[in-house]
């Protein structure tokens, strides 16, 4: 068993390195909080017009927000741009899929459900309308347009709003 001054003398010891190391500890940690990853860009790939954002994109601007949507996949935005200019060219198939992607990106925004809602009541389909339109009330309870889905959505399958 190691005598009293010994036992005190590796308590010292042990203070002694914390206190010199625990500032490196402490810089170690910040900096692996705080650090970003540089973007993934392809080495051909250019971010030129990505960042402008216009009131209404036209038909014109798909391939524009196609190739930020590659370099960006998790914008909801974007995907809702697209959402609605594929809708209206006729996509309407590539429209529900941007709005079931904008959807998962950001399952909150009431009115990306309302959107891929009254899609869907578009294509027949009530039910899918109708739970998209109370999951946006869930968001947003006083919504006009998510009530007026459910309510369009429930005279289509004969089911009563709730």
């Amino acid at each position: 068993m190691p005598s009293a001054p010994a036992v005190a003398r590796g308590v010292t010891d042990a203070r002694r390195w914390l206190s010199a190391f625990w500032p490196l500890l402490l810089l170690a940690v910040f900096i692996g909080t705080f650090r970003r990853a540089a973007p993934d860009l392809d080495a051909g790939a250019s971010t030129a017009g990505c960042d402008e954002s216009s009131a209404q994109p036209g038909a014109d601007d798909v391939p524009r927000l196609e190739r930020c949507l590659g370099l960006d996949p998790s914008n909801a935005a974007l995907l809702s741009d697209l959402g609605r200019l594929y809708q209206s060219s006729g996509r309407i198939e590539d429209a529900e899929r941007a709005y079931r992607r904008a959807v998962a990106v950001d399952p909150s925004n009431s009115d990306l459900h309302v959107r891929l809602g009254e899609l869907l009541l578009a294509r027949g389909d009530g039910p899918g309308a109708r739970r998209e339109g109370e999951t946006a009330l869930r968001w947003r309870p006083n919504s006009l347009a998510a009530s007026r889905l459910v309510t369009q959505a429930s005279a289509l399958t004969g089911r009563p709003p709730s």
